[in-house]
C-alpha cells in the first residue's frame, strides 16, 4: 500500500523493502542554499580522505595542490563567519 504522494519501493524476498538512501540528495542541499563557495568543502575532504587513505603509496600532495587548498579553506571560512550570525539554534 503506497500512501498519497509516495512512491512504492519494489521489495522482494532476498532485499528489504526500504527506500534508497538519500544521502546525496542530502549533502547536495547545504551547498545549494548556502552558495558555490561551500561547494568546494566536500572537495576538500575527499581529497583529504584519499591522502589519508591512499589506494597507491605513492600519492602525495604537492606545493601547488597545498597552495590552493589553504585559498579554498580560507573562502570557505570567510564565507561561513559571514553566515553564521543569520543562522538560528536550530
Amino acid at each position: 500500500m503506497t500512501l498519497p504522494g509516495r512512491r512504492a519501493w519494489p521489495c522482494s524476498p532476498s532485499r528489504a523493502c526500504a527506500p534508497p538512501l538519500a544521502v546525496t540528495t542530502r549533502s547536495k542541499k547545504p551547498s545549494a542554499q548556502f552558495g558555490p563557495v561551500l561547494r568546494a568543502f566536500g572537495g576538500l575532504r575527499r581529497r583529504r580522505n584519499e591522502l589519508e587513505y591512499p589506494l597507491y603509496p605513492t600519492e602525495q600532495a604537492n606545493a601547488e595542490e597545498a597552495s590552493e587548498t589553504l585559498k579554498t579553506a580560507a573562502a570557505i571560512t570567510e564565507a561561513v563567519a559571514k553566515l553564521l550570525p543569520n543562522l538560528g539554534f536550530f
